[in-house]
């Protein structure tokens, strides 16, 4: 007989108005959230954000304009700061 798993929780952290995070998010070394969404009711061009996995903190990290990187598409690479 094989165990079952158990059923992973799930809860939302962050809830953008009208956007798309096209390839969902990355955890950062400090445990944080890091994303990309293709655009939103505020940032039109789109935004890169934090968030804290509680979701008591929400940060933006960039704002896209027109001329530099609007409608972020693809997923987030994590890197080192070496």
């Amino acid at each position: 007989m094989l165990a079952q798993a158990p059923e992973p929780e799930l809860s939302t952290v962050l809830a953008l108005s009208g956007s798309r995070i096209p390839d969902g998010v990355v955890r950062g070394p400090g445990g944080a959230l890091y994303g990309a969404s293709a655009a939103s009711t505020t940032a039109t061009g789109g935004l890169f954000f934090r968030v804290t996995t509680s979701g008591s903190s929400v940060r933006t990290l960039y704002q896209f304009g027109d001329t530099d990187g609007a409608g972020p598409a693809g997923a987030l690479l994590l890197g080192s700061d070496d």
